[in-house]
């Protein structure tokens, strides 16, 4: 009976190694040509590891043929995690990286893929990266609740002088995560005369690095000062660059959904909001212009779907972010006109009145009234 074992054992790791080799190649077929084969192999033998592998790779052909399926994903991680597998010689790394972020994006065994991703010092996909949960060593979230965290630990509060060397992080981030060291001098210390400013901007940014404390994090290479992008993760950073792939002219529909969902479930609120400096309050409207686009786009697509009730809902959950935005209410308002839900619209239309910004009269513009008239005439009908 060993001896059967032995055998059965090394014709299923030879088989399932082939199945892995055709789905590289993108061979569907002959990778489960090869996958049956591998379960005829091992019969009635319990061969754990050769049985995870067999359902990673139904999980990774399952992946390449419909991006939404999932299930075989749940089986494989859930069979990872039950028997304690981090690693097997046939699991390529792209293969990998990419399942594990679904499987992060899909909120699925996320200790276990957490752990997959250290243990083989994963890179997140270029598609992924906007994904805050992808166990990065530095997260800066600095969208409604400003936190930096550095291997999941938020770091504390360090006085007026230790504040400092985040301000400069935050500065470079909200340009982008990559700016001319000159920039960010002149920004942080504008009175600064002659050298002075290029001198604190050093000593700063070595007092930041030693309070972020992962090495590589923080990188001047020719005069431009950058986040590295394989240790930090910046919503700010993530929200322009999806922005710039929702906008792009030859994006589909379904990567312009994606990017434009992603947006709005990263955007936690005003940029860096305690900051009153001029170079905080101009990357806080162009981030929230960002954001709105968004909004305003996958509002509108599911309008042009027919799914109106749900466009309000989109519409809706902006305004929590963004009270006050009249342009939300109207949009809001007559997603509801067009569900066939007016008093819900006639209900915004009085808590937009309330929350306007101050000015001489509180009054909505004329386009905002003229959606009133017709949820007050809707309303009557019914």
């Amino acid at each position: 009976m060993a001896r059967y074992s032995r055998l059965g054992f090394a014709a299923a790791f030879q088989h399932v190694g082939l199945a892995y080799l055709a789905a590289d190649q993108g061979d569907e077929t002959q990778a489960r040509h090869w996958l049956a084969a591998t379960r005829d192999d091992i019969g009635s033998l319990r061969l754990s590891m050769i049985e995870l592998d067999i359902e990673m790779c139904e999980a990774w052909l399952a992946r390449k043929r419909d991006e939404s399926s999932l299930d075989e994903l749940h089986r494989a991680f859930a069979t990872a995690r039950r028997d304690a597998r981090l690693a097997s010689c046939w699991w390529t790394r792209p293969m990998l990286a990419e399942l594990c972020a679904v499987a992060l994006e899909a909120d699925i065994e996320v200790a276990h893929v957490t752990r997959i991703v250290r243990a083989h010092g994963l890179s997140a996909p270029q598609r992924y990266r906007h994904l805050a949960s992808w166990p990065w060593q530095i997260r800066l979230h600095l969208t409604g609740r400003v936190r930096t965290l550095v291997d999941d630990e938020q770091l504390a509060a360090d006085g007026a002088r230790g504040a400092r060397p985040l301000e400069l992080v935050h500065a470079l981030a909200s340009l982008g995560g990559r700016a001319r060291a000159s920039v960010l001098a002149d920004l942080l210390w504008p009175d600064a005369e002659g050298d002075a400013a290029m001198d604190a901007f050093k000593t700063t940014l070595s007092r930041a690095r030693r309070r972020l404390g992962i090495g590589g994090a923080l990188p001047l290479v020719d005069g431009q000062l950058s986040l590295a992008p394989s240790v930090v993760w910046c919503d700010v950073v993530e929200l322009t660059t999806l922005d710039r792939r929702a906008a792009a002219a030859d994006v589909d529909t379904q990567q312009r959904r994606y990017a434009d969902e992603a947006i709005i479930a990263l955007y936690g609120g005003e940029l860096l909001p305690d900051e009153t400096r001029r170079w905080a309050s101009d990357a806080r409207r162009r981030l929230r212009d960002r954001w709105l686009r968004a909004v305003m786009r996958r509002g509108d697509a599911l309008a042009d779907a027919g799914r109106h009730a749900a466009a309000a809902t989109v519409f809706e959950g902006a305004l929590e972010l963004a009270p006050g935005t009249e342009p939300l209410y109207r949009w809001a308002m007559a997603a509801h006109l067009l569900a066939g839900t007016p008093e819900a619209g006639l209900l915004l239309f009085e808590r937009c009145c309330l929350e306007l910004p101050d000015a001489p009269v509180r009054v909505p513009d004329a386009a905002t009234e003229s959606i009133h008239e017709a949820l007050t005439v809707a309303a009557r009908a019914i």
